[in-house]
């Protein structure tokens, strides 16, 4: 995807990294008053699995994105989310920290003629693994809020303590991130 698309799926610029990482913070107001920061890195993959492992480390929730104009970018998605799980396995601090956050973003949805991925086809593969699917245009901004706010709520419900009530833990300039 490129740069002008980023920084539209996510609003304002990221930064330039020279690790094949870019990486932007998305402050978002959860009400009263409460704002959660959220650290949105994305990945390349350029330098290979050493760099990869330490920035999937103890992230809070992934973003996977395909490119639905591209069959490659959906038959590579369970490279990645095996990925995810071999790391937040290896990284997860608590029994409620098991199963990573990941919601799958199918960007291009607007180029209807150029579309050479099956709805149904993905949609069955994210069912069978019980992770949500946004299809997303990244022109229109289509589908984009409701796509990160559902990993948001889904990264948020898992962080509030069980034990005390919402209103009473305090979220504001906490950091929560995002792959």
């Amino acid at each position: 995807m490129s740069k002008n698309k980023k920084k539209d799926l996510f609003g304002g610029e990221f930064s330039k990294q020279t690790i094949g990482l870019d990486f932007k913070v998305k402050s978002v107001n959860i009400g009263n008053d409460k704002i959660v920061k959220f650290q949105i890195w994305d990945s390349t993959n350029k330098y290979g699995n050493e760099l990869q492992s330490y920035y999937f480390k103890k992230k809070n929730g992934y973003l996977l994105l395909m490119d639905v104009t591209n069959q490659s970018s959906f038959l590579n998605l369970p490279f990645w989310i095996n990925q995810i799980n071999e790391m937040h396995k290896k990284y997860a601090s608590n029994s409620d920290d098991e199963i990573p956050k990941i919601v799958i973003i199918a960007n291009k949805s607007d180029e209807i003629e150029k579309i050479v991925i099956d709805k149904k086809t993905a949609q069955n593969y994210c069912d069978s693994l019980s992770i949500p699917l946004f299809y997303v245009s990244a022109k229109s901004n289509e589908n984009i809020d409701e796509a990160f706010k559902l990993l948001q709520n889904l990264i948020l419900k898992s962080e509030i303590p069980h034990e005390l009530p919402p209103q009473q833990f305090p979220l504001t300039s906490n950091f929560c991130n995002i792959l």
